[in-house]
C-alpha cells in the first residue's frame, strides 16, 4: 500500500468526480473535526505514478483545486500515457488502447538514439520534456537551451528515468546511466534536475545540478519505484569491482539524500563491459526485482524491501545456457501487473532468439516457459526491451536489420 498523505475535504462538494477505473484506493481511517472530513488515503499498486488524479468518498471529492497535506497535486505527473522511442516513434495511451505517434524529435541518425529513452507528461498527456539521456527536448520537440549535454547514452539500455520532485511541480529528477558504446568506462550513474520555470515555461537543466555524479561503477540498469510514505526508491548496480552491490537512493520532498543504502547480494556483473547490457525492473507490488544479465546470460531475481530500499533474498538464478541453442543474450525483463510472472528475452543470437517467462507462483521449483521464438531473419532479428504499459500490457521492442 503507498501512502499518499492526510487530505481535507470539504464537506459536499458540488463537483465531485470519480476516481478512474484504473486507480484503487481504500480508506483506512475516517472521522469529522468541526465539519471537515479527514481522510486518510492509501493507494494499492505500485505500478501508476499518476495515481491522485480526483478521489470520491462517499458524499465528498477532493477535486484538483483542494489542498492535499504532504502531496501536492504534481505528484500526478510521474507516469502519463505518452511514451516516445528513437527513430521519431511513440504510443499514446489516452484513450486506452495504444495509438501510434510519430511527432517525437528522436531520430536514429544522426542522434543514433536505439535503445533507453524517458518521457514525462501529465494525466492528461500534456508533454513537459523528454530525453535519451544525452538530448533534452521541450514539448515542443525543440533541444532545451542552453544545450545541457546528459551523461546517459543513447545506445544505453535504460539511459534515463524521470521522477517528480515530490512537493514541487517545477521540479523533475534525470537519472542517467551512461552505456558501454566509447567515451569514459567511468561516467556512471548521475542526475541532472530541470526546472520548469527556465525559458518561460519550457524548462531548461539546473546549470549548478547537472550530470552530478553518484555512482562511478556502474551498468545500464536504472529502475525507481513510489515509497509506502511518499517519494521514491532509485535503484541502480554496480559493475567491476561493485559487481554485487545495489545502489539505492531517496528522493524526498527535501531533494535526493547522495549516500544511497548499498545491499551487496547475487551474483557480480563484471568482466567483459557488455555485461553492463540488459534491463532492470522492480515488480508492481514492489516486492521484487529482476536483473538480466547480457554478455554472461542470467537473469537473477531478488526480494526488495520497499521501507527501507534493502535489495535482500535472492530467489532465483537462471543459467540461460541451459536454453538449447546457448548463447541466449539476456536483454529486456519485465514483471506481470500482478507480479507471479517475470518475462524476459534473449537477443543477438544468429539462430533463435525468444520471450520467456518464469512462474513466480512456483516457487522454489521455478522453470523458465518459452512464449515464443523466432530464427532471423524470418521474423526479425532482435528481441529488444520489455516495458508494462498503463493499459496492463507489456510492450515489446522487436527490431528487424535492413541489408
Amino acid at each position: 500500500m503507498v501512502r499518499l498523505g492526510e487530505i481535507v475535504v470539504p464537506p459536499n462538494n458540488p463537483n465531485c468526480v470519480k476516481t478512474r477505473e484504473t486507480i484503487i484506493f481504500s480508506t483506512n481511517s475516517n472521522f469529522l473535526t468541526n465539519g471537515i472530513t479527514h481522510i486518510l488515503i492509501t493507494r494499492s499498486d505500485n505500478m501508476h505514478l499518476n495515481a491522485l488524479e480526483y478521489v470520491a468518498v462517499d458524499n465528498f471529492c477532493l477535486t484538483k483545486t483542494d489542498k492535499i497535506t504532504g502531496i501536492t497535486d504534481c505528484d500526478s505527473c510521474g507516469n502519463g500515457p505518452v511514451w516516445y522511442f528513437g527513430n521519431k516513434a511513440g504510443l499514446d495511451f489516452s484513450n486506452g488502447d495504444p495509438a501510434p505517434l510519430n511527432s517525437s524529435a528522436m531520430t536514429s541518425a544522426p542522434d543514433f538514439t536505439t535503445e533507453g529513452t524517458a518521457i514525462i507528461s501529465d494525466a492528461e498527456g500534456n508533454i513537459k520534456f523528454y530525453t535519451d539521456g544525452v538530448t533534452v527536448w521541450d514539448r515542443n520537440n525543440q533541444v532545451f537551451v542552453p544545450n545541457q549535454v546528459l551523461n546517459g547514452a543513447q545506445t544505453s539500455t535504460q539511459s534515463a528515468i524521470i521522477l517528480p520532485m515530490p512537493g514541487n511541480c517545477n521540479k523533475y529528477y534525470v537519472f542517467t546511466a551512461h552505456g558501454t558504446d566509447g567515451g569514459d568506462p567511468h561516467i556512471g550513474l548521475r542526475y541532472t534536475v530541470i526546472d520548469m520555470t527556465l525559458n518561460n515555461g519550457l524548462g531548461g537543466a539546473d546549470p549548478s545540478l547537472t550530470n552530478i555524479p553518484l555512482q562511478a561503477n556502474a551498468t545500464e540498469k536504472l529502475a525507481a519505484v513510489r515509497r509506502p510514505d511518499g517519494g521514491y526508491w532509485i535503484v541502480a548496480h554496480g559493475f567491476g569491482p561493485d559487481g554485487e552491490k545495489f545502489f539505492t537512493y531517496e528522493l524526498t520532498t527535501n531533494g535526493l539524500t547522495p549516500n544511497p543504502t548499498i545491499s551487496t547480494i547475487g551474483r557480480s556483473h563484471t568482466g567483459l563491459i557488455s555485461n553492463k547490457v540488459g534491463q532492470m525492473k522492480i515488480s508492481p507490488n514492489g516486492n521484487r526485482i529482476a536483473v538480466a544479465v547480457y554478455e554472461d546470460s542470467f537473469i537473477e531475481l531478488f526480494d526488495f524491501n520497499m521501507n527501507n530500499g534493502v535489495v535482500t533474498t535472492s530467489t532465483g538464478l537462471f543459467e540461460l545456457t541451459e536454453i538449447q541453442p546457448p548463447r541466449r543474450y539476456a536483454y529486456g525483463i519485465e514483471f506481470s501487473p500482478n507480479s507471479q510472472l517475470v518475462y524476459f528475452t534473449t537477443t543477438n543470437n544468429p539462430q533463435t532468439n525468444g520471450l520467456y517467462r518464469i512462474n513466480l507462483s512456483s516457487s522454489p521449483n521455478y522453470t523458465i516457459e518459452t512464449v515464443f521464438e523466432i530464427t532471423p531473419p524470418t521474423r526479425g532479428d532482435f528481441l529488444g526491451q520489455l516495458q508494462l504499459g498503463p493499459d496492463g500490457k507489456f510492450m515489446l521492442q522487436e527490431t528487424k536489420v535492413i541489408t
